[in-house]
């Protein structure tokens, strides 16, 4: 899908069965399921005519790297 997105520039795409495009969607719109393909489509008609903008935004959403632990602090005193 993503390469529909950006290598092809395609504005309005979304592939309603994709696991991280669902994700993000249950997510934003605070959802206690993961939403079904019709649902999805449902919701992306109102993206219309940017669903692959949309996508995008929801994508990053749901793979924004964790924050990284901060490192052990040293027991030495320092001086």
């Amino acid at each position: 899908m993503m390469g529909l997105i950006i290598a092809l520039g395609r504005e309005d795409v979304v592939l309603p069965g994709d696991l991280a495009l669902r994700k993000g969607i249950q997510a934003a719109y605070q959802l206690d399921h993961l939403p079904a393909q019709q649902e999805v489509l449902a919701i992306a008609d109102k993206w219309r005519p940017y669903r692959s903008l949309a996508t995008s935004y929801l994508f990053s959403a749901v793979f924004e790297p964790a924050e990284a632990p901060s490192p052990p602090r040293s027991r030495r005193s320092e001086a």
